[in-house]
Formats: structure tokens, C-alpha cells, sequence
């Protein structure tokens, strides 16, 4: 007979291969130059995916199931920030340029890096790691807008890596809802606002999406 925790096990195992596949195609992508990673919100994302994974951690005290996937993320960040910085050194050494793969960051964008270094500093200040994990998931909205933008402007982005993390955060919800406890709602805020995040970025991935959007918001 199958233990109890066997199911969210199995399904921790499963959303870990999810989103490292997700960041193995992407990382692909990067090194063959197909996709030009917005420098922005990688930035934030790996230093936003130290606190959330810590603070997600201290949370899942009873079980460590869902906590598969905030690590899968920062194993992920680590993968892409490495493709990422071996391209620039290959491009410095060619053109003694910096920016030739990658979407170099508007000025708006470094007043958004704040939201991220806000986040964990309040995490270092309070020590409350339900209340510092929804203040860095929650301000990670302003972390994807760079990509949007990018995406919505130039539709680089792929589509199967956003595919594989939408699965990978639908996955997770479904262990946290499994694992039950008292905490179920501060542990499924991170899968699902995630999940809604990534899914933008996925529908923008196709051009009939983005011609509509275009023409709804009048985008130049």
C-alpha cells in the first residue's frame, strides 16, 4: 500500500522536472540566439527567486513538497543569469559590446529593480515569512513588465518554456491544496499569482494575441 504523502511526492517530483525542462529549453533558445533574454527582469528574477525560495521554505514548515518548485526556479534563474553572461562575454570578446544578446534595460525599468530590493529588505527587517513572501511575490508583478513589453513589442519570447512553467505552477497548486494544513492559503498565493503572471507572457508568445492587443491599447 502507497503512503499517504506519495501522490504530492510524486507530483513534487513531477512540477521540478516541469520548470527545470522549462529553463533547459529557454536556456537552449538563449545560447543559440534565438531569444534575447530582457536584462531587467532576469536581473530581478534571480535576486527575487533567493528571497522567495527562503521565505517559501520557512513557510512549508510541515511538508516540503511544494517547496520543489520555488527551488527548481532558483536553480533555473542560475542556468539562464549563466547562458546569459557566457553570451556576453563571447560578445565582448568579438564586438567590445555588451548588449548585442540581450534587450538592454529601459530607464524604467531600474526604478522597477526597486520593488525587488525593497522586498527583501523588508524580509531582512520584519522576519515574518509569510508577510515577506507575499510583499516579493506580489511586487514581482512589476518584474514581468519589462518582458512584456518586450514580448508584446517584438515577440521573441518562445512558447513552450512558458508552457512548461504554466503546468509546473498549476502542479504545485495542486500539491499545496493536497498537503492541506493551516497555512494553505498563504502557500497558494505564490503558484497561482505565478501561474497568472507566466500565462501572460505565454498567450503574448502568439502573433494573432499581439496584433489584438496592439490594436486595443493603440501599442507603437
Amino acid at each position: 500500500m502507497l503512503p499517504d504523502l506519495s501522490l504530492p511526492l510524486l507530483l513534487s517530483i513531477l512540477v521540478f522536472c516541469l520548470h527545470l525542462t522549462g529553463y533547459t529549453i529557454y536556456a537552449i533558445h538563449t545560447l543559440r540566439e534565438k531569444i534575447k533574454p530582457n536584462v531587467a527582469s532576469w536581473s530581478m528574477w534571480i535576486f527575487g527567486g533567493v528571497v522567495e525560495y527562503l521565505t517559501y521554505d520557512a513557510i512549508d514548515t510541515e511538508n516540503w513538497f511544494s517547496s520543489s518548485l520555488p527551488l527548481a526556479c532558483l536553480i533555473g534563474l542560475s542556468m539562464i543569469f549563466t547562458a546569459t553572461l557566457f553570451l556576453q562575454i563571447k560578445s565582448y570578446l568579438k564586438t567590445k559590446s555588451f548588449d548585442k544578446n540581450l534587450h538592454p534595460p529601459e530607464r524604467v525599468d531600474y526604478y522597477l529593480i526597486l520593488f525587488d530590493v525593497s522586498a527583501g529588505f523588508i524580509w531582512l527587517v520584519l522576519h515574518l515569512p509569510t508577510l515577506a513572501n507575499i510583499i516579493a511575490v506580489g511586487s514581482s508583478i512589476v518584474t514581468f513588465i519589462p518582458i512584456w513589453r518586450t514580448t508584446l513589442k517584438t515577440g521573441e519570447e518562445k512558447a513552450l518554456p512558458w508552457i512548461f512553467w504554466c503546468l509546473a505552477y498549476t502542479g504545485m497548486a495542486i500539491i499545496v491544496i493536497l498537503e492541506g494544513g493551516d497555512k494553505i492559503f498563504d502557500k497558494l498565493f505564490y503558484p497561482l499569482y505565478y501561474l497568472l503572471l507566466h500565462f501572460v507572457v505565454l498567450i503574448l508568445c502568439y502573433p494573432v494575441i499581439r496584433v489584438y492587443i496592439r490594436y486595443l491599447i493603440k501599442f507603437e
